[in-house]
Formats: C-alpha cells, structure tokens, sequence
C-alpha cells in the first residue's frame, strides 16, 4: 500500500492535543492520556500504512483493499488516516461494504483530525469476541438474582470523552442498570490477530484511562495462526507505586492475568485462571456477589473452538 501523505504532514496533523480534562477525580485521566495513547499507537504503525484523507471513494477503495488483506491473512492490520474529522469519515464509511470488518479510533480535535482504523479476519474476529461474551453471560446468569438479561453485550459501538475523542472496541459489556442512551462499558473485550502484543495493550490503557472510571476491566485476546496460540490478558486500573506528587494519579491501567494457551491446549502459568471480578461487571453490591473464575481446562476448552475456525 502506498502511502499518500508525506512525513511532516503525519506529524503536524496526526498528533492531536486535547488542553483540558477533569482531574478532580482520580478515576479520570490525566492531561492527554488519550492523546499521548494516540501518539503511541502512530508510532507502531509503518509509513506505508500512513495516508492522508482525500474523497470518500480513494478511502474506501483503499480500505477495501486492506480488509481483503486481512481476511486472507488471518492478521489484524492497523493504518493511520490524516486530515479527516469523524463526520467526514462517517459518510465515507456510511455504504463500506467491510465495515463491520474495521473498528475507527479517533483524536478529532480542532478541524485537524486523525483516525487509526484497526482491521481483523471477519469470521475468526467475531468468533472469538462474542465466545468471551457469550462464556461471561452463561457464568452471570448462573449467579443467585441474576439471569440472561443481566448483561447487555454493545458489540463494536462507538464512545466518545472530552476533546472530540472517541473509540470502538471489539466486544462491550454493560450492566443492565446502565442500559439505554450512549452508557460506557463496564467490561471491553478487545480482540488481535498476529500483531505486536503492545498494540493492544495501548486499546486497553485507552479505555481504562479514559471511561472516567467508567470501564472497570479489559481483557485482551491474541491469537496467533502459525503455530496456533492464545494470550489472555486482564487489565484493570491498579493503586499507582509511583504517586510521589499530589497531582499524581492514584490508580494507573497495569495487566493483572497474563496467560498463554499453546496449539495443543496447555495453559501458561500451569493452572492459570481468567477470574473476572463481581464488581467489574456490575455497579451495584450483591449479597450473594462471586467472581466468575474460567479454570484451565475451561480456557483451553475456549481456546481450542477458535482454534478450529483456522
């Protein structure tokens, strides 16, 4: 793919500043996380996955193309557009044949906007988010006053914070108490194929940071095509070991689970558990409150349906 834009107009447009966010609650992030996220995200993209926006049908036929791409690669492939703000490139996607294929980050600020449009492998992609979906409802409804309508699954919608910021993810997960309007996840399933690990551990710094407390827990899932394999992560937001000044955040996004299931099933640490506490999942105390616990067998039970789609 060829890039249409050229090296300084990428770094005067594509880094975008958001100057104000509340700071008064420790939960909320601090001056420009998002952007400093952004800014991160941008640097693991090559140049040749760098263009600038020009008509809606050159985004599209090129976007097309990169889909395709990742369809037949079983790979998450991840591009940077310059120079767009979100309502352009809402027309331009309005009629894309892969929407539902791409997942669009943006830092829209000041009429100079930038979008990091993130593509996966339709089937494999969707398998593999709702199946964690799908496991945490079946475990909730499982849970004394709870059922299947407990949980509301947002799919890949979009959420927006301060600054003209805004984000979709793979799998959102809200409590039914928040159901209705434009309500933040408290859950994120964030989803990647053969791609550099840290990339996605940027998508789930990002919605720690910036739900205002908001998203309590993300787990991220890897998957690796050749040889097959598994990375589980949690995130969540954890007390921060560097709080030497006042303005310091008191909590900071840190993985919690790392996991790691190989081809043939074996689960890394040995005995390895994915346990997604009560209060992640839902507002509200409950006396009858447990955490849902996915064993080792459970995982490699999971991992080997997704496996089979390859």
């Amino acid at each position: 793919m060829q890039s249409l834009g050229n090296t300084n107009e990428i770094e005067e447009i594509a880094i975008v500043r958001v100057a104000t966010m509340a700071s008064s609650n420790a939960n909320t992030p601090a001056p420009d996380a998002g952007s400093e996220l952004f800014d991160e995200a941008v640097a693991c993209i090559a140049q040749e996955g760098r263009f600038s926006f020009e008509t809606s049908t050159i985004l599209r036929r090129r976007l097309g193309g990169i889909c395709r791409r990742a369809d037949k690669e079983v790979s998450t492939i991840r591009v940077l557009v310059t120079g767009v703000e979100e309502e352009a490139l809402d027309r331009a996607l309005s009629n894309f044949r892969f929407r539902r294929n791409l997942r669009v980050w943006l830092e829209d600020e000041s009429g100079h906007g930038a979008a990091i449009l993130t593509f996966s492998p339709s089937v494999t992609h969707e398998v593999t988010s709702r199946r964690f979906f799908v496991e945490i409802l079946e475990r909730v409804s499982q849970i004394p006053g709870h059922d299947l309508h407990s949980l509301e699954g947002v799919g890949a919608g979009r959420f927006h914070c301060p600054g003209r910021r805004s984000k979709e993810g793979d799998e959102g997960i809200i409590c039914a108490t928040r159901a209705g309007g434009n309500t933040w996840p408290n859950v994120m399933i964030e989803v990647g194929y053969s791609e550099p690990l840290q990339q996605l551990r940027l998508d789930a710094k990002w919605w720690l940071l910036n739900g205002g407390g908001r998203t309590n827990l993300v787990i991220l899932v890897l998957v690796k095509k050749d040889p097959k394999s598994l990375v589980i992560e949690a995130w969540e937001r954890v007390p921060n070991p560097n709080q030497r000044t006042r303005h310091a955040p008191a909590t900071i996004p840190s993985a919690t689970t790392i996991l790691n299931i190989d081809e043939a099933g074996a689960v890394t640490p040995a005995n390895g558990t994915l346990v997604i506490p009560y209060n992640a999942l839902f507002d509200n105390p409950h006396p009858n409150a447990t955490p849902i616990t996915f064993t080792a067998a459970e995982l490699t039970h999971i991992a080997g349906g997704i496996f089979s789609y390859f």
